[in-house]
């Protein structure tokens, strides 16, 4: 049965509380690409500020377009004149590419208790007799079977990039960049 322990008693969820559950649990595991963002955004937001005390219109520039731009894009293959800039880069796309493992890893995880929860109601609302709700939550099913099929072609596509600029080789210790 699809049971949830709720003020101390145990009672069964609904198909729309098996799907908050599996959002919740999809949102926690974003929440650190959401920090690491957050992080680069700031570490930008900082080398902005001395290139601007430096009077570096150009850089300040090439800056601002980072700042407009890494969060929806992929890894750039351009190499920036800005060696701060390729150092952050670096590091940044090296913790996004561990967390995209880690999240894709939650994301299946919770993508898979959901479709429990969903099978568990479905076969409670039969033996209930209430074959319309349960053929409702069964295409609930189907979309999230869907997305497992989705999710898995997905993953099946990434690779490990590995981070090189014109230094050579990086790799980090203690969030500092350093040449391998």
């Amino acid at each position: 049965s699809c049971l949830a322990t709720v003020s101390g008693q145990e009672k069964t969820l609904t198909a729309d509380e098996a799907k908050l559950m599996y959002e919740v649990r999809l949102a926690e595991a974003m929440e650190s690409l959401t920090e690491l963002q957050d992080r680069l955004d700031e570490a930008l937001g900082r080398l902005g500020e001395e290139l601007q005390s430096q009077g570096d219109l150009d850089s300040l520039l090439l800056i601002k377009q980072e700042r407009e731009t890494f969060r929806d894009r992929a890894q750039p293959e351009e190499v920036s004149p800005l060696a701060k800039l390729n150092s952050l880069r670096a590091i940044y796309w090296k913790e996004k590419g561990n967390l995209d493992h880690t999240i894709a890893r939650a994301s299946e995880s919770a993508l898979k208790e959901y479709q429990s929860h969903l099978n568990a109601i479905i076969q409670e609302l039969t033996k209930a007799g209430e074959l319309e709700e349960a053929v409702k939550v069964q295409a609930l099913l189907a979309k999230a079977q869907e997305s497992t099929a989705t999710t898995q072609a997905d993953q099946s596509d990434t690779f490990e990039t590995v981070l090189s600029g014109p230094g050579g080789e990086f790799d980090t210790v203690n969030n500092c960049l350093v040449t391998v």
